[in-house]
């Protein structure tokens, strides 16, 4: 089970590439769009975005909140659907 931001660069538009978070638990997977962002604002190796906190902020609540969803789910013996 984890979760990690992408930027899509291969569906990169006009306002910019779309930031999407990467849900994956056993064989599921899902991907949420939460902003379009610059490429060049990107920082791959920290995966955050560069001069903007509040964002940084979303993604890492986000993330988290999947997380406590699954483990919930988990300790409360049901059926997990991503």
């Amino acid at each position: 089970m984890y979760a990690r931001p992408i930027l899509r660069l291969n569906a990169q538009g006009k306002r910019g590439a779309p930031l999407r978070i990467e849900f994956r638990y056993k064989d599921m997977k899902k991907e949420w769009t939460i902003a379009k962002i610059d490429p060049s604002r990107w920082n791959p190796t920290k995966n955050e975005v560069r001069g903007d906190r509040m964002l940084n902020l979303r993604i890492q609540d986000v993330i988290t909140r999947f997380d406590s969803a699954i483990n919930q789910k988990l300790n409360n013996q049901e059926p997990i659907d991503v």
